[in-house]
């Protein structure tokens, strides 16, 4: 088995530990033999049990940060297993269950007069808005608001364009501006 940067931070940790409650055990006997006053040995005491539940809590991060990318490595390897079983049966698949898969994993089809755009279920690259950001399924947020808002002014525009090219030619333009991917 390999050791990764996390098991290697976890055993550190647990070695840190270790000598921390070795620490609190020497500090005890210490005590106990009348070698420290109690001045002395509460505050060192308090400090040693501080640190060690700091260590034990990065410790319980560490651990469940293992479980986590564990977990993720397992639903990715499923995931993958069910690509390549959906691929190869894609070819095979009649038009009724390429629509259905189609509609399986596509919201929506958002079309412009400048783009279209499709809109996943599920996000196909969650990582590029980095980890501080968090999509919520039902929560559009603003940034969905103000392009939601950008879209309806455009369209909006667009309207009174056509009406203008109406008032002006008597006849709206026949042929519609490409479509590009967006």
């Amino acid at each position: 088995a390999r050791a990764g940067p996390r098991r290697l931070e976890r055993e550190a940790t647990e070695r840190q530990l270790a000598k921390l409650r070795r620490g609190i055990g020497r500090l005890i006997d210490s005590y106990a033999e009348g070698l420290i006053e109690r001045d002395e040995f509460e505050p060192r005491l308090a400090e040693l049990r501080r640190r060690v539940s700091q260590l034990e809590a990065e410790a319980a991060a560490c651990q469940d940060a293992a479980e986590q990318t564990r977990s993720l490595r397992l639903v990715i390897g499923k995931l993958e297993t069910f690509a390549e079983l959906v691929e190869s049966r894609l070819e095979a698949a009649d038009w009724a269950s390429k629509r259905d898969i189609i509609r399986a994993l596509v919201r929506r089809i958002e079309i412009d007069d400048d783009h279209v755009r499709v809109v996943f279920r599920i996000d196909p690259n969650p990582s590029d808005d980095g980890p501080s950001r968090r999509h919520l399924q039902h929560c559009p947020g603003r940034d969905r608001a103000l392009a939601l808002h950008s879209h309806r002014r455009r369209a909006a525009r667009c309207r009174m364009q056509a009406d203008e090219r109406v008032t002006r030619h008597g006849t709206a333009s026949a042929s519609p501006p490409l479509l590009r991917s967006g």
